[in-house]
């Protein structure tokens, strides 16, 4: 059935003229209501993650599947050493170190995760207190020759290329383990990235939230005529329109349901806009605009980090020229399509 929200009439609270959008408003992005915490930090990959910590739209941006989490489990279990000295890559939100932390259990362990956002960093510090934390470029590690006995790494090293795994194996020791799991390419997680990239590609296009802006601005102030929000409300239709094509030809939960989330929480302010602050209202908005900015980013380096059979196999030649004796290097399945969606690399540096 189709969705009832989706349309132009759901921003609707009373029948608008029908004026023609011929010139549209210079929008003005310096907005008194604007805080500091809008304001796009140096790292994008910063931008991602405190956006998914502070809007409840977002998901953590981890990857959860039943296959995952039975290979790290039985990985974990299988070591045999009496202390673990292991450095997670690219930890994003530290799932890896949770799941590590939990096996290892009273087993001497030192877990040091390492990204290049601070902010993903701080959210592990604040639910694993033991672990220690990095920021560094994957492919620039600040560790000695042989300093860890096990690398670990969930979708992430990857996205620092070929380097990021030589310099893997350069701090891991003689006897040391090494256990990847990578993005493949044209496999189930890429393809969902690359619909999330496409769809917010063109919501950005549509220029959605600049008209929104634009139609709640002129709604939130105080004594705006009425030709004036029947205008903003006529510049803002097309965006609507395609924005609710959008989330039809994708469905709601495209990229994490953010669109849909936004969609309908535009439309919902636009029909009681008496009700709520401007300033509260314009920032998130700008906001979300930067949180998608990083969300797309996100997608696109995904896109570009995930491994082809070709990759691969220069991949396998240069692990194993650096020492590594390879156990597996497969295509691992999701536990419910069975749609491959991952790379499992797993290997040993030899004495």
């Amino acid at each position: 059935m189709e969705n009832p929200h989706l349309g132009v009439g759901f921003f609707m609270t009373q029948g608008f003229k029908s004026n023609c959008c011929k010139t549209m408003r210079k929008n003005n992005r310096t907005r008194s209501g604007l805080t500091s915490d809008t304001e796009s930090p140096t790292n994008p990959w910063d931008t991602y993650w405190k956006g998914t910590r502070q809007s409840s739209t977002y998901k953590e941006g981890e990857t959860e599947s039943h296959v995952l989490t039975r290979q790290w489990r039985e990985g974990f279990e299988g070591l045999e050493y009496q202390a673990v000295r292991m450095l997670d890559i690219a930890s994003g939100y530290g799932i890896v170190a949770q799941m590590a932390t939990s096996a290892f259990g009273d087993r001497p362990h030192e877990i040091t995760c390492i990204d290049i956002s601070e902010a993903a960093l701080d959210a592990i510090k604040g639910k694993i207190p033991s672990v220690k934390t990095q920021a560094c470029d994957a492919s620039k590690l600040p560790f000695e020759d042989s300093s860890f006995n096990l690398i670990t790494s969930q979708f992430g090293i990857e996205y620092a290329g070929e380097k990021a795994f030589l310099e893997a194996c350069r701090v891991l020791e003689p006897e040391g383990t090494l256990m990847v799991i990578a993005h493949l390419a044209g496999g189930g997680i890429h393809k969902e990235c690359e619909a999330n990239y496409a769809a917010i590609k063109q919501f950005r296009e549509s220029q959605f939230i600049d008209r929104s802006l634009d139609l709640l601005e002129t709604k939130m102030k105080r004594g705006s005529p009425q030709e004036d929000i029947d205008l903003a409300f006529e510049c803002a239709k097309p965006s609507i329109k395609t924005t609710a094509d959008l989330i039809k030809k994708y469905g709601r939960g495209i990229a994490g349901g953010t669109l849909d989330k936004i969609f309908t929480d535009v439309a919902r302010i636009s029909r009681n806009s008496q009700n709520y602050d401007p300033k509260e209202v314009l920032g998130w908005l700008d906001l979300m605009r930067i949180e998608l900015e990083a969300y797309s980013g996100r997608m696109e380096s995904m896109c570009r980090a995930a491994i082809d059979d070709c990759q691969a196999a220069k991949l396998e030649s240069a692990l194993s020229g650096s020492g590594i004796q390879l156990k597996r290097f497969v295509k691992l399945p999701f536990a419910d399509s069975g749609e491959n969606c991952a790379w499992l690399i797993l290997g040993k540096k030899v004495a």
